[in-house]
């Protein structure tokens, strides 16, 4: 379970083909390729649903090694070859958008349990966070388990974020930057985080719990279909969440909803700038690990214009290349997609 759950979280330097070989774990953490014991379909029993996919995961590892139970995952969600959507296009093996989505929410759900009581602000999650523009002293004012060490980018500070202001994090998993974003906006402000995964939106609220933040609330929904009032934001945030998304697009007009007029997004994420060869856009463990499901700067700029927004800037991050080597290495998808910053402004009202 270790390498799945940290393929992201710890600089995704773990990946080293975790749809290979599935060989059990051994003790101490060891894997043996001698000893093997396959996961067929159906050992989750017909009876298995979605919502406990996480918690059965936690517990397959602590007997089969992790690829074996991403293989077992891949050939139960029957992965066919087929056009997804109009927003989504891999070369090679694909998922409809179905399949994609239970992935995700399944990998994350993993990454929520498996973390549990792991995930303070170790030497190593502080160097992620600090390696994508937080602070120390940020991360020292977080909760314990807030910071999992999931994002491109510092999306909160990038706002500019204004005391009374109502923010909305989309995918905000354990509350990172909604918790950032409450001490900017004070108590006369408000912090929606939007998350699809059950068990980050348990960690959440556990962590608003622990430090009493009577001024972010963690809603359940699909940020695709956010289960949010119209113009009620002055601020949409996001940290390397909207990549994981197959309708992208449908994510943008969203956020132009939910935003008043004269509101704006702040959105940290990753581009393609370059097509993926097809082992690196089919392979599973790269679209969760946001590196295999982003979208074009042209596509986002068409995406925020068709939804109404203006004054569209997406900025390419210094040291982007490093960073995303860095997410798995020696896979060379740094030619391939690079970290930015997406900003962009709802129109304010037309003067009578």
């Amino acid at each position: 379970m270790h390498e799945l759950l940290e393929v992201k979280r710890q600089g995704r330097g773990q990946h080293a083909d975790l749809l290979g070989n599935n060989a059990r774990r051994q003790p101490g953490g060891t894997a043996s390729h001698q000893q093997t014991e396959e996961l067929e379909p159906g050992f989750l029993g017909k009876g298995a649903q979605s919502g406990d996919c996480a918690f059965l995961i936690h517990q397959l590892s602590q007997k089969f090694h992790v690829s074996a139970i991403i293989e077992y995952m891949l050939l139960t969600a029957k992965i066919v070859s087929r056009d997804i959507s109009r927003n989504v296009e891999m070369v090679g093996t694909i998922m409809n958008t179905t399949e994609i989505k239970e992935l995700v929410r399944n990998w994350y759900g993993g990454v929520a349990v498996g973390s549990a009581g792991c995930c303070s602000s170790t030497t190593t999650s502080d160097n992620a966070s600090c390696d994508v523009g937080y602070s120390e002293a940020e991360l020292a004012l977080l909760p314990e388990g807030a910071d999992l060490g999931l994002g491109c980018g510092n999306p909160q500070a990038l706002a500019a974020m204004r005391s009374g202001e109502v923010v909305v994090d989309l995918g905000s998993g354990a509350g990172i930057d909604c918790f950032l974003a409450a001490q900017q906006v004070g108590p006369a402000g408000r912090v929606i985080g939007v998350d699809m995964t059950h068990e980050m939106l348990a960690k959440a609220r556990a962590n608003a719990e622990k430090v009493g933040a009577a001024n972010v609330e963690f809603r359940l929904g699909e940020i695709e279909h956010l289960p949010i009032a119209d113009n009620i934001a002055d601020v949409v945030i996001s940290n390397c969440v909207i990549n994981l998304v197959p309708d992208k697009e449908q994510v943008y007009r969203e956020a132009f909803r939910v935003l008043k007029q004269g509101g704006r997004i702040a959105i940290a994420d990753v581009v393609n700038t370059a097509s993926l060869p097809a082992e690196l856009a089919s392979d599973a463990t790269l679209l969760c690990a946001c590196l295999a499901g982003a979208a074009t700067t042209r596509q986002i700029e068409d995406w925020l214009a068709g939804a109404g927004f203006t004054d569209i800037r997406i900025t390419i991050n210094p040291g982007s290349r490093e960073l995303v080597e860095s997410w798995a290495p020696g896979r060379g998808i740094e030619g391939y997609v690079a970290s930015v910053t997406i900003e962009a402004r709802k129109p304010s009202a037309s003067p009578l």
